[in-house]
Order: C-alpha cells, then sequence, then structure tokens
C-alpha cells in the first residue's frame, strides 16, 4: 500500500512539473494578474473542455 501512495505522489509531482513548465513557456508567470483571478481564469477554461466548448472551437468549417 506505501508502494503504491510513493508511486501516485510522484506520478503528481511529475504532472505537476509538467504544468509549471507549460506555464511558463505561454508566459503565465508573466502576467500581471493575482491568484484569484488566476485561478478564475483557469477555472473558465477547465470548464471550457469539461463542456466539449474547446473541442468544438478547434473543429474546423466546412468549405
Amino acid at each position: 500500500m506505501e508502494l503504491l501512495q510513493n508511486e501516485l505522489k510522484q506520478a503528481e509531482v511529475e504532472e505537476e512539473t509538467a504544468f509549471g513548465k507549460l506555464a511558463r513557456r505561454v508566459g503565465i508567470f508573466d502576467l500581471d494578474m493575482s491568484e484569484a483571478d488566476l485561478r478564475e481564469a483557469l477555472n473558465g477554461i477547465v470548464e471550457r473542455f469539461r463542456s466539449g466548448g474547446a473541442k468544438a472551437a478547434e473543429t474546423p468549417e466546412a468549405p
């Protein structure tokens, strides 16, 4: 059980590191906004993807 917990923790750390690297590449750390505003913006992105809105936006229009 402890081995599984350690593996889960390691996977979480790797995901957080990957997200942090992505955030740095896209310039999130350069934004002048409060943590609350950033959290609200990120929540909006998450909701858009959960609702399928992002997939619909990526679908090319028919010619």
